[in-house]
């Protein structure tokens, strides 16, 4: 097992080889009523200001400025979130892309921009990039690894993990500077259904009036399309912070290796875990993949190795910490079972 305090710097930023790769804060860090606010959104997104304004005593347009100032700051915001398997797609997998050189950025730009892409991560353990993808079947998932990523200069191998199943996929955490992507047809919905989702990807809270106006459609139609959605568990809306601005300072994922007759209790006991994100089983020589978000390098070992490891029926763990995102769908969880 790998322990990774030696690579983070004194100042919390992260270095691979000799270069430093992030060095990375929000513009303005939250004071105690905002953070009180990303709880209360948390609750409730489509709480009113009116409501969350009386729960905590201060005025509604205070509340209102609150979350406009941290929406335009990159601090939170309220977004739509989909089901990453929804429309076409049936299939997701991260890939351990080595490179045969150090210029990470370059390649890690070109991998990003291909559409199934949905993260993309440097690595610390060796130059390699940490790429999460789906596909719409198998045949589409190789094309995708051998005629697309595998064709970037710059590539050497690619290690596959495909997902066999995801048992939790949430996300409170995200660059928000990155513009999500809003393909229309992509997920399976109508135009109507999807320019909804893109107005609630710009804004979790616009109102239904608001996207009316904008889709030239009546409210009662968007209310009608969003409990649909709702129902059909093909979009939520959700809260997403910057990482570092609510404490969040470190990401790791961690490959497991467990004792079969173990692996139902392992996977439970992983999925009552706050700090783990996601829990997916996995093919290869590891038996699940999970995501841990940390405050700092001692809190994040304290779970793999002081938690996670102790389990019953765990084996052993591989972890490696990322350095800096060049991609996350932050748009893109598991809704559905």
């Amino acid at each position: 097992m790998l322990d990774i305090k030696d690579t983070v710097t004194d100042d919390g930023s992260t270095t691979f080889g000799q270069s430093k790769l992030i060095e990375r804060a929000p513009v303005r860090m939250p004071d105690e009523i905002d953070l009180q606010i990303i709880e209360a959104l948390k609750l409730d997104p489509q709480a009113t200001n009116k409501a969350i304004a009386a729960a905590l005593g201060v005025s509604e347009t205070s509340i209102a400025q609150r979350i406009r100032s941290m929406s335009e700051d990159n601090i939170m915001r309220v977004v739509a979130q989909r089901d990453i398997y929804a429309g076409p797609y049936s299939l997701t997998a991260v890939l351990l892309v080595e490179l045969q050189n150090m210029d990470l950025q370059r390649v890690g730009e070109a991998i990003a921009q291909i559409q199934e892409v949905i993260s993309v991560s440097v690595g610390t353990r060796r130059p390699r990039l940490i790429v999460g993808l789906r596909a719409k079947d198998r045949q589409h998932l190789d094309a995708l690894i051998r005629e697309k990523i595998g064709r970037v200069a710059g590539v050497r191998a690619i290690e596959t993990h495909i997902m066999l199943k995801i048992f939790k996929y949430i996300t409170g955490f995200g660059l928000l500077a990155l513009k999500m992507p809003t393909h229309l047809g992509d997920h399976g919905g109508d135009e109507k259904d999807e320019s909804i989702i893109a107005a609630l990807l710009e804004d979790g809270r616009m109102s239904n009036r608001e996207i009316a106006r904008r889709l030239h459609i009546s409210e009662s139609n968007v209310r009608q399309r969003l409990k649909k959605m709702s129902d059909e568990r093909r979009m939520r809306l959700g809260v997403i912070c910057d990482s570092i601005a609510v404490g969040k300072t470190v990401i790791a994922s961690g490959l497991l290796k467990i004792e079969t007759p173990e692996a139902d209790a392992v996977i439970s006991k992983l999925i009552s875990m706050e700090s783990v994100g996601y829990v997916s089983s996995i093919t290869g020589a590891y038996n699940l993949f999970t995501v841990v978000q940390a405050a700092d390098i001692e809190e994040l070992n304290q779970i793999y190795f002081n938690e996670i490891s102790n389990i019953s029926g765990v084996l052993d763990v591989e972890i490696e910490l990322y350095a800096t995102g060049m991609k996350q769908r932050y748009d893109l969880i598991r809704i559905r079972d």
